[in-house]
């Protein structure tokens, strides 16, 4: 926890990085800042409570848009984008070529590419 704390992590991204979901997907506390990306060092509450409370099923494919291009514009890497969402996607029961689309097209979004 003081290794979060040190690169300036908030409690909110202390409590996700410390989930046994980022353990595993071999997310460090070093990449909090490349995670976040946000000048203010916060994640988008949207994003943060689809990642720590799940996501309800009206909203997965709005949300997961969201959530790609969010972090495009934060100029995380795709692989990146794709790890840290898809399991939380494929948990709520969207199928693997669906959750694929939504990420690509929120990336291009994010990034403002035709």
């Amino acid at each position: 926890m003081a290794k979060l704390k040190r690169v300036g992590a908030n409690r909110e991204q202390i409590a996700f990085m410390l989930t046994e979901t980022a353990t595993k997907k071999g997310i460090r506390p070093d990449d909090v800042p490349l995670i976040v990306g946000r000048t203010d060092r916060r994640m988008p509450k949207f994003l943060l409570d689809a990642l720590m409370f799940g996501v309800e099923t009206g909203e997965r494919h709005t949300t997961l848009f969201r959530s790609s291009a969010s972090l495009a514009e934060s100029y995380l890497p795709d692989e990146v984008i794709a790890t840290l969402l898809s399991w939380r996607w494929l948990e709520s029961g969207l199928t693997p070529a669906v959750v694929a689309r939504q990420i690509e097209s929120g990336i291009r979004h994010g990034r403002r590419m035709p």
